[in-house]
């Protein structure tokens, strides 16, 4: 994914989940991966089934937070906040979304 080669990179990834179907890493990965094209959609649906292997997973709650909404997005951010409060990206995401109209 690094190197740019995203068809290669979801083959790959396609491999590592066929033989662990409750691989969190590869499905965080394909939401990452998928993100990157804009596709919101279904990054949302990597990032949802990574987060029902793994509740608390930190990288997967603030990529929601990130495609969504102000109100939802606090939502995400305090979850990850519960899960690790001080982990430092959780720190910047609620100094970011504390900016934020909320857009109720």
């Amino acid at each position: 994914m690094n190197r740019g080669d995203d068809e290669q990179a979801r083959e790959l990834l396609d491999e590592a989940v066929a033989q662990n179907d409750d691989c969190y890493c590869g499905r965080v990965l394909r939401g990452d991966m998928v993100a990157r094209h804009s596709d919101p959609e279904a990054t949302r649906a990597y990032y949802q089934s990574a987060l029902a292997i793994n509740e608390d997973g930190i990288g997967v709650l603030l990529g929601l937070a990130a495609i969504s909404r102000v109100s939802e997005a606090r939502g995400y951010i305090d979850r990850a906040m519960d899960a690790d409060p001080e982990n430092a990206q959780c720190l910047l995401a609620r100094a970011q979304i504390g900016q934020c109209i909320d857009d109720d």
